[in-house]
């Protein structure tokens, strides 16, 4: 097996495809979550009892903070969803079009071997190309995503914490 063939060109890149298409569907449940804490927030501050005591000035603090991580979160996602600069290979028939060019070229000059060698080549490169720029698209997306888990983790703690000072101040 030669060193970067055709076959692990092609893997690399239909992996890397995949991956995006993983990375999107993974997208699904944080957003969910984010809308569902959103929504928790907005109904416990409309209902919470205002006044110049400790527990309001805390539960002010916890949402002013929760709401900070809601807004980062929904940054990152946006940054992980909009990330999409993928790469593609050309068409099967601009590839078809473009070798037979090559050959007509090769033939003129005498050389009707070297279109092919030529076409690989540059097929070769396309290829790699593509790989590269779609493994920097997904790794870029996936660490979007990833601090979108961590704001994630941080609303879902200090609206946690809102949650308990909402209720004291309830009962």
């Amino acid at each position: 097996m030669e060193p970067l063939d055709f076959d692990f060109l092609k893997s690399r890149y239909d992996f890397e495809l995949q991956r995006k298409e993983q990375l999107t569907t993974a997208l699904a449940l944080p957003v969910g979550v984010l809308g569902g804490l959103g929504s928790l927030l907005a109904v416990m501050v409309r209902s919470f009892t205002f006044s110049r005591d400790v527990t309001s000035w805390i539960f002010g603090g916890l949402i002013a903070a929760a709401v900070c991580a809601f807004f980062s979160c929904m940054v990152q996602l946006g940054r992980a969803y909009h990330r999409q600069t993928y790469k593609y290979l050309p068409l099967l028939k601009e590839l078809d079009a473009k070798l037979e060019e090559w050959r007509s070229f090769y033939e003129q000059a005498g050389h009707p071997g070297a279109a092919q060698d030529f076409f690989v080549h540059e097929l070769r490169a396309h290829i790699i190309e593509a790989a590269d720029r779609n493994t920097e698209n997904n790794d870029a997306r996936s660490s979007s995503l990833y601090w979108a888990r961590i704001s994630l983790f941080w609303l879902l703690g200090l609206a946690t914490l809102a949650g308990i000072v909402y209720v004291v101040n309830h009962v």
